[in-house]
């Protein structure tokens, strides 16, 4: 894996989008995994696990080392949901400005227990109606509504 230097992806996010994976986790039918993230783009919300494609990697194996670095947990995804633009903007600070373009992959697990990484402060199995009640972002409605939750 190629780590890129901090300042120079900074330049790349001014510049361009970034690759993406988003995974929508189900455990028992009725119930989805969100993350607490710790650094932003979406900081301090619940959101799906997920982060940047590296150089040379498929996105689902992007999707499937996702799952294991950020939660603990190894398994393929049983689909690909679709690929989506996300926009970021923190109106506080212009510098925050992320553009990702996200491919969706839908996993199901049979273990609740997840082991979280530095990147996430908390983890959640939502139901259907907490999801309906507590996440507020369209693209992850979007995303629960077209795949019933």
């Amino acid at each position: 894996m190629i780590m890129i230097p901090d300042d120079l992806y900074a330049r790349i996010r001014r510049s361009m989008p970034i690759p993406c994976v988003d995974l929508l986790v189900k455990y028992r039918e009725d119930r989805v995994l969100f993350l607490k993230r710790r650094n932003p783009p979406a900081e301090g919300e619940w959101w799906f696990p997920g982060g940047r494609v590296h150089l040379y990697e498929l996105r689902v194996d992007a999707a499937k080392r996702k799952l294991r670095e950020e939660c603990g947990i190894e398994a393929d995804p049983c689909g690909e949901l679709g690929t989506f633009d996300l926009f970021f903007c923190n109106d506080q600070m212009a510098t925050t400005h992320h553009h990702t373009i996200t491919t969706v992959y839908e996993f199901h697990i049979d273990i609740a227990e997840v082991k979280l990484d530095a990147q996430s402060t908390a983890y959640r199995w939502m139901t259907t109606r907490e999801c309906l009640s507590e996440i507020r972002h369209p693209f992850l409605r979007h995303i629960l509504e077209r795949h019933g939750v």
